[in-house]
């Protein structure tokens, strides 16, 4: 793995709105929330650097700062809020809070909360498979 510490941001997007299953990231699963479940793996990482939660609901925004205080510090705009909003608008529109904030990063986790069973350790084993092989990009996938 690559020596020296990256600055890593894991991005948990989790909108309000849903054309399925209205409120969706909210919905209990197991009588818990489903985005706590990509909460709670994004804060078990040894290797994230800063946990961010991007928006445009105050009720998941509350929720998520209740595990980590300023995890979801705006509120995204209603544009970057559609069904038809691309995700790289969304993940632009993050990392640019997070960079005037922390500085520059060098990774950016997206963790999205309707992939609720992560097993053990697997965002910091991906990260440091990326590093390791100096990827631009990865994706992890489960069948």
């Amino acid at each position: 793995m690559n020596t020296r510490v990256s600055k890593i941001l894991g991005l948990i997007p989790a909108r309000k709105g849903s054309k399925g299953v209205p409120g969706k990231n909210m919905k209990l699963l197991g009588g818990v929330p489903l985005i706590r479940y990509t909460i709670d793996a994004a804060l078990e990482s040894e290797l994230l650097t800063t946990l961010l939660v991007s928006t445009d609901c105050p009720e998941i925004a509350a929720f998520a700062n209740r595990f980590q205080p300023e995890c979801a510090p705006f509120m995204r705009p209603e544009y970057l809020a559609t069904d038809h909003s691309p995700m790289i608008g969304v993940v632009a529109h993050a990392l640019d809070y997070a960079e005037a904030i922390h500085g520059e990063f060098e990774y950016v986790v997206l963790l999205q909360p309707t992939c609720p069973f992560r097993p053990p350790g697997i965002i910091d084993a991906t990260i440091r498979h990326i590093t390791m092989h100096n990827f631009d990009s990865l994706i992890s996938v489960w069948k």
